[in-house]
């Protein structure tokens, strides 16, 4: 358990007596609001109005993104294995239908699902609540006017504007021509502006259909709500509200796209360990939000990830079969999009980044994407800073790791951790443990062999301008190799100069 108190959260105008003086109070209605849930949008001019469960499951998940983005973690600490970042959480909320919430099932099934997402602790009271703040929950075109043909819609994806959500879009819209929403998060006017131009895009290539989309905002009204920058609990409401618009329209399944790597959340770096790491759609958190919603509808819903075997590069050659090829420059990865500028909309050195100019180059599209794009580029680039140097050193060597495993044996000796993912996987599908444990290893492997054929080539490209010394000491091809070179033994200073002195024999 954490040794940090908990942080007390009064949602929804829900009081206790044991309530700290201190206690973060969040609302969405009445004079003390300081909280919207602005969907564009769920309302009653849809098929029907939302069952009291979807309300309070949607208010619920907004709650939790709302103190998770309040709470700062504490200082990342790679010594404590990230135990510095996780938080204490004890909600007491108000909702329409306490007795659902408040059964000792779904609280279990809360507290796990919500701990193991974000890597907090979490507790729960429920009360019977007042606020129905019903109008806010509606669903309508990006001018407000209110959809009401959704009869042909098959699917429901999540859509964040990244590579991975691009391709399951471009696989369902483009290459299987089926109809479907696109729900997204709009954690900022740059993310959704990014997303609307990718859809419009879609459109664009097929005139002749139509692509709704769905953005949800949380907004804050009170800057003591904008503390901490890391939000990993922000897909529960995504998959909150798309469980929302999946039961309007009377489907039972929604779609996350991640490719596996990084769903299955093995550690890449000592940098992105426990809540540094994201969970978003690992398949125990897509177990548990399976299980949430089938709660809150009353029948058997799925969340399903259909790109969990396929490695990033895979995701990216398959969005490009799909007919997706020219959107790739265009779909955003990185972890500061908010810090980006429109020259260089990917920061080039956080985890994401690092992640798609490798798999970019490993899935032989490079072409199709912009390295103007990239503050820090991969091969030429200014690695100066520590903790880039450190995400780049620590990701090449995982895959490196990766790569040298031979069986599921002797990948699962040097990552144990790769067995709650299987753990995971074989209860969502009807394979046995021993062939899901093949499937993760060799997933890994191969993502592996990819970043080494382009760190292969990134030294193999660059044999002369090295000797030469024409590389950038501070480049990812100069820190590689210095990096190889000092595991060798070889002592190798540090350059202070790009100039190389004349061979004189």
């Amino acid at each position: 358990m954490s040794t940090r108190p908990d942080r007390w959260i009064l949602c929804g105008g829900a009081s206790h007596p044991d309530a700290p003086a201190d206690a973060l109070r969040l609302t969405v209605a009445g004079d003390e609001k300081n909280l919207t849930v602005d969907v564009a949008g769920i309302t009653d001019a849809l098929t029907g109005r939302l069952t009291p469960e979807i309300r309070d499951l949607v208010l619920i998940a907004s709650y939790v993104l709302a103190a998770d983005q309040a709470v700062p973690r504490g200082t990342a600490d790679d010594t404590d294995f990230g135990d510095k970042w996780r938080r204490g959480f004890h909600f007491v909320i108000g909702v329409e239908c306490p007795s659902l919430w408040s059964s000792p099932t779904m609280t279990d099934l809360l507290q796990r699902t919500l701990g193991y997402l974000s890597d907090d602790y979490y507790t729960f009271e429920f009360q019977q609540g007042g606020i129905r703040p019903c109008e806010q929950l509606t669903l309508s075109t990006p001018k407000g006017e209110p959809i009401l043909s959704w009869d042909h819609v098959q699917d429901v994806v999540l859509f964040s504007g990244g590579l991975d959500s691009l391709g399951g879009a471009v696989e369902q819209f483009l290459r299987d021509k089926r109809s479907i929403i696109l729900v997204s998060h709009r954690s900022a006017d740059k993310v959704y502006g990014t997303q609307r131009y990718l859809i419009n895009a879609l459109r664009e290539l097929a005139p002749d259909r139509t692509l709704p989309h769905v953005g949800i905002r949380v907004q804050r009204h009170d800057n003591r709500l904008r503390k901490e920058r890391t939000q990993r609990t922000r897909s529960f409401l995504y998959a909150a509200i798309a469980g929302a618009v999946a039961h309007l329209i009377g489907r039972d399944r929604i779609l996350f796209y991640e490719n596996g790597v990084v769903a299955l959340n093995l550690p890449v770096s000592r940098q992105v360990t426990g809540a540094k790491a994201t969970r978003t759609a690992h398949p125990k958190v897509l177990k548990g939000f399976a299980q949430i919603l089938s709660s809150v509808m009353g029948s058997p819903f799925e969340v399903k990830n259909p790109f969990e075997l396929m490695t990033r590069a895979e995701v990216i050659r398959h969005l490009a079969d799909c007919g997706g090829a020219e959107l790739i420059k265009d779909a955003v990865s990185c972890a500061y999009v908010t810090k980006a500028s429109r020259q260089h909309p990917h920061c080039g050195v956080c985890s994401q980044c690092v992640d798609r100019q490798f798999s970019v180059r490993a899935a032989g599209l490079e072409r199709f994407d912009s390295e103007l794009g990239y503050a820090v580029q991969l091969v030429d680039g200014e690695w100066d800073d520590e903790d880039a140097r450190t995400m780049l050193l620590d990701y090449v060597d995982a895959a490196e790791r990766f790569s040298r495993c031979q069986s599921k044996e002797e990948f699962i000796g040097q990552f144990g951790e790769s067995t709650r993912a299987m753990q995971g996987l074989y209860e969502g599908m009807s394979q046995d443990v021993e062939q899901i444990g093949q499937a993760v290893f060799e997933l890994h492997k191969r993502h592996g062999d990819g970043v080494m054929r382009v760190v292969s080539n990134l030294l193999g490209d660059n044999p002369g301008r090295l000797l030469r010394g024409e590389i950038n000491p501070n480049s990812a091809v100069a820190l590689i190799s210095r990096t190889g070179l000092e595991r060798c033994g070889v002592a190798v200073a540090p350059s202070e100069s790009t100039e190389v002195s004349p061979w004189t024999g």
